[in-house]
């Protein structure tokens, strides 16, 4: 599965100045111009909200089960724990990350 960086923890944190010019420009998408106004803001926000959820670590499927959203993965850790978890920030790495400076990030014993 291919998926986009992620940036921000979640949609809210995405500046508005990109939350603006993404909504000026799908209001003038070639498909959208014969539809009514209030039509067009309905369809134009569930684009919008669809295209910032792939930047967001929040929307995104969690990796080990992709039927599951982090977001949902969180609250279900909430409920089983009885603690209010917030995601602050996060660290993305790849594969290609040397294995010592995962070990210094995770504290993983050496094999």
């Amino acid at each position: 599965m291919d998926y986009p960086q992620v940036r921000y923890v979640s949609i809210e944190e995405i500046p508005e100045s990109i939350r603006n010019k993404e909504k000026e420009i799908e209001m003038g998408r070639e498909d959208l111009k014969s539809k009514p106004e209030n039509i067009r803001e309905k369809i134009v926000e569930g684009r919008i909200t669809k295209r910032f959820g792939e930047p967001a670590l929040l929307e995104r499927p969690f990796i080990k089960d992709d039927e599951v959203l982090v977001k949902d993965l969180v609250k279900q850790t909430v409920a089983a724990l009885g603690e209010n978890i917030r995601v602050r920030r996060f660290v993305s790495l790849s594969e290609k990350e040397p294995r010592h400076i995962m070990n210094k990030l995770y504290d993983f014993h050496s094999d």
